[in-house]
């Protein structure tokens, strides 16, 4: 309790920063085309633990992890993180009902449980394609970066934003 009470005075200042680092990377990224970073409601506010971006392959005819990996070729590793390389990631979580807890239907024991207990009666099937926007955005439409943290610098950011202009612009090589 100590340790957290001592980190949430930073809270505010980080934060701060980190969406003031979202909002000029977001300005650079959303003139290109293909491109839709996400957007903030008006009178909604957003911490962007990490920041997602929408991948239209109808205006650049290469698919989003080809993109992403020819981005990520132009970016060094981030600090800290060197195995892992440019902290971007395609998609976001696999959708739940395609994890092997629901596609086998076994939670508890090696019954089934819930799924096959005396107290359900019905028959419930978690297949691919229950949820295609879901399976959309994961597997061609969806990424998102986690490289606008404190204490990144505008000079940072410019080059990130580069890397996606120089990739954009040169998709003819990836084809």
């Amino acid at each position: 309790a100590a340790i957290a009470r001592c980190q949430l005075r930073k809270l505010k200042p980080l934060l701060n920063s980190r969406l003031k680092n979202i909002e000029y990377l977001t300005k650079r990224l959303e003139t290109i085309k293909g491109l839709h970073p996400a957007s903030v409601r008006p009178g909604c506010t957003h911490s962007f633990y990490m920041h997602p971006i929408l991948y239209d392959q109808n205006f650049t005819d290469i698919p989003r992890n080809e993109f992403i990996d020819a981005v990520k070729s132009e970016l060094t590793p981030t600090q800290g993180r060197e195995l892992w390389g440019p902290l971007i990631s395609c998609g976001y979580v696999k959708p739940l009902y395609l994890l092997p807890l629901f596609q086998k239907q076994i939670a508890i024991g090696a019954n089934g449980y819930p799924f096959k207990s005396p107290f359900y009666r019905g028959n419930v099937t978690y297949g691919k394609g229950i949820c295609p926007v879901a399976e959309y955005l994961h597997e061609h439409s969806l990424f998102h970066h986690d490289l606008a943290k404190p204490p990144v610098t505008n000079d940072d950011l410019d080059d990130i934003a580069d890397a996606f202009i120089k990739v954009s612009r040169n998709l003819d090589e990836l084809k």
